[in-house]
C-alpha cells in the first residue's frame, strides 16, 4: 500500500484504509469548524 493507513480498532483488530477511503477527511478545527476540502 503506496498511501493509506493501518488503524488498531477495539479489540486489537487491525484494518488497512487506502488513500480513497480517507480522501474525503477534513483537519478537525473544533466541533463547529473544519478545514478547506482536501486537494485533489
Amino acid at each position: 500500500m503506496d498511501r493509506g493507513a493501518k488503524v488498531f480498532l477495539k479489540g486489537g483488530r487491525l484494518i488497512q484504509l487506502d488513500w480513497d477511503a480517507m480522501k474525503w477527511a477534513r483537519a478537525f478545527i473544533n466541533r463547529n469548524s473544519q478545514g478547506k476540502d482536501p486537494e485533489k
